[in-house]
């Protein structure tokens, strides 16, 4: 099958044709989903930046439910409130997030750059669209920009595992771990 494309007359990127010939050579004109695509990147970062921006804001707020967990009376209760505590900070970090169901940042990666590699785009718009996809994972799924931005995050979540493991060791053993 021959394919050839052009640009609209208003040489916007986003309205890009296919021509392709079926097998009687007639030509068949078909409309580019370059569109779809750039939606769905600009989706992707929207929403990773409505992510990093919770990862920025919410750790105080874990931080003062765990030193309010302190203050309950009773071990069994303590634990209960520290789930509690968790069971409302994580849809916190999660908030305003859209990414599909079951899919992380990525596998979502992942399956954009592959929906642009099967596109039947011309190649150079592949090649922008690619290297759209490679500067948004560079700035905000490696590990560098992450500890930057998430560092208390780290810091607090550090602070609810020791002080959930001493809860747990004064609830199985009775006595207690700390001051």
């Amino acid at each position: 099958m021959n394919q050839y494309s052009y640009l609209d007359s208003d040489l916007s990127p986003i309205n890009i044709y296919m021509f392709s010939f079926n097998k009687s050579n007639v030509m068949i004109k078909k409309r580019g989903n370059m569109k779809s695509i750039q939606e769905d990147i600009v989706k992707f970062e929207k929403s990773t930046k409505i992510h990093h921006k919770n990862i920025r804001n919410e750790p105080v707020w874990l931080f003062l439910a765990t030193l309010g967990c302190w203050s309950v009376e009773g071990e069994v209760l303590r634990i209960v409130a520290m789930v509690i505590s968790m069971v409302f900070f994580v849809p916190r970090i999660f908030k305003g997030v859209s990414l599909p169901a079951n899919k992380t940042y990525s596998i979502y990666i992942k399956d954009l750059r592959d929906k642009v590699l099967s596109s039947r785009e011309i190649d150079t718009e592949k090649v922008r669209l690619t290297n759209t996809i490679d500067k948004l994972e560079k700035k905000y799924l490696r590990r560098s920009p992450n500890l930057k931005i998430g560092y208390g995050l780290y810091i607090v979540m550090g602070f609810y595992g020791v002080t959930f493991f001493l809860f747990w060791m004064e609830f199985i053993t009775g006595r207690s771990w700390y001051f």
